[in-house]
């Protein structure tokens, strides 16, 4: 099988969107013989690679020097990423059995030529588009052709692909129900990490300390932050009298540090050189997530660190065999919250090790890319 996969993630950022992107394509790397990797690359340094291990692939890094009035031009024109022209030539000269597309932008413009010219397309949808855009907007210069095209393109994918992969039942259930005539090609692949898991060093706290981590910076995380405070935090402090919260992540917002500084028992350690180690300093999960689709990626960070997850009932999709073990709890307000919070501390009779070891069960690299392979065989991919 020669197989070409093409990912809009820049590969070495440490966010939920490239750690699927990787995951994704070390597993495919691994598992085809004959592998070629179209990705973005930086204009002033290389991107380390090195999460493939000793994969046998191919690379060709897609540069962007284009100008800043040539982005807007393109926008417009619906050319919404950088690969139209190295994809477009890639596929027309040489003869790929299928291609596989990281997210459904990556779609646009390119998966006409990928039907024509290649045996079969697959897609990857990190999330549904339509609710990933509601709460991550564009600047106001590209916010109209963007939405329209991204959603185009996600329509586009889901009918034209072979087979659409995605990370939660949720939204695969969206597309099926919205694309009936395809539903028999939508598969849930789940979520997985990129990287083996050796000797990783567990959470020892024992004490009440809660932690939140995420992109402190973006609209979705600092508005769920928010709201955690103003409904939340208050029963925190009431059933949890004595406790710790730590948030933590990259530039947090003025309004987050606004309203946390304000607390004695809240740290707030922005741009950490080691967001594990922060994390290792807590004994329970918080994700405040209340907005969007897809798979809530930074959720594993506290799960492999041996964290229980107290989490918004947004949050949880894609987890539910850790609910079923009893290692997430679900909440969609203030009162729900404290139940959660309060059958969370009641659970005593577990250690860190015991969550670390489901997480892995569900969502190491082997248990994810061995997911994958079965789908690709039922589907004769």
């Amino acid at each position: 099988m020669k197989v070409l996969i093409i990912t809009r993630h820049y590969l070495d950022e440490q966010l939920g969107g490239p750690n699927c992107s990787k995951a994704f394509v070390r597993a495919l790397a691994e598992h085809y013989d004959d592998t070629t990797l179209i990705y973005p690359e930086h204009n002033d340094h290389n991107t380390n690679l090195y999460f493939l291990k000793s994969a046998n692939i191919k690379l060709m890094p897609c540069y962007d020097k284009r100008s800043k009035l040539k982005k807007v031009i393109d926008m417009y024109r619906g050319k919404i990423h950088r690969f139209n022209t190295m994809a477009k030539s890639e596929l027309k000269r040489c003869k790929y059995d299928i291609v596989f597309l990281d997210h459904s932008i990556t779609a646009a413009g390119i998966i006409e030529t990928a039907t024509k010219h290649a045996g079969k397309v697959v897609t990857l949808h990190h999330n549904v588009e339509s609710e990933y855009i509601k709460d991550n907007q564009q600047s106001i210069l590209f916010r109209f052709p963007y939405n329209y095209f991204s959603l185009k393109a996600e329509k586009n994918a889901i009918l034209m692909s072979n087979l659409n992969l995605t990370l939660t039942d949720d939204d695969a259930n969206h597309f099926k129900k919205t694309y009936p005539s395809v539903a028999d090609n939508i598969c849930t692949m789940g979520m997985f990490l990129y990287d083996d898991i050796d000797n990783i060093e567990l959470s020892n706290q024992d004490e009440n300390v809660f932690v939140i981590s995420g992109s402190l910076g973006s609209t979705q995380t600092e508005t769920s932050i928010l709201k955690f405070m103003d409904e939340c935090y208050p029963v925190l402090n009431k059933v949890c009298q004595n406790n710790k919260l730590i948030i933590t992540g990259r530039n947090p917002s003025e309004r987050i540090l606004s309203v946390c500084k304000k607390h004695d028992n809240i740290s707030i350690i922005p741009n950490p050189v080691d967001i594990f180690a922060e994390i290792r300093k807590a004994n329970y999960y918080i994700a405040p997530i209340h907005t969007g689709g897809g798979l809530k990626l930074r959720i594993m960070d506290g799960l492999r660190l041996g964290l229980p997850v107290i989490a918004h009932k947004v949050a949880t999709r894609g987890y539910e065999p850790i609910i079923d073990e009893g290692w997430m709890y679900e909440y969609n307000d203030a009162s729900s919250f404290e139940m959660a919070l309060r059958k969370i501390m009641a659970k005593q009779d577990y250690s860190h090790k015991q969550v670390a070891q489901s997480f892995l069960l569900h969502f190491s690299f082997e248990a994810g890319k061995e997911r994958l392979t079965n789908i690709l065989i039922k589907k004769g991919i």
